[in-house]
């Protein structure tokens, strides 16, 4: 992800208690993201949560579903290289 899409995702997270943002102690540019303990206590309930709209979704052609996933995000890269490769022809 890009810093501009990720900072407001993370800003975001923050606001609500989700995660902690400190400065990391081995690289002075970089921080440390971490769950909270709300977010830690919450974990297994939004898992579960997760495991039943997925079983909604795709019923019991989950791995079906997984490979279609996989398939797009294959074309997505293929695609994305593409582009990238057009770009560089036009510098």
């Amino acid at each position: 992800m890009d810093t501009n899409t990720l900072t407001p995702v993370v800003k975001k997270l923050i606001q609500k208690g989700w995660i902690n943002k400190e400065k990391s102690l081995t690289d002075g540019r970089s921080f440390e993201l971490a769950l909270t303990g709300k977010a830690m206590l919450n974990f297994k309930v939004i898992q579960a949560k997760i495991a039943k709209i997925q079983a909604k979704l795709v019923g019991s052609e989950h791995s079906k579903f997984i490979s279609i996933l996989n398939e797009a995000h294959e074309l997505n890269e293929r695609v994305a290289k593409v582009i990238s490769e057009q770009m560089e022809e036009y510098k």
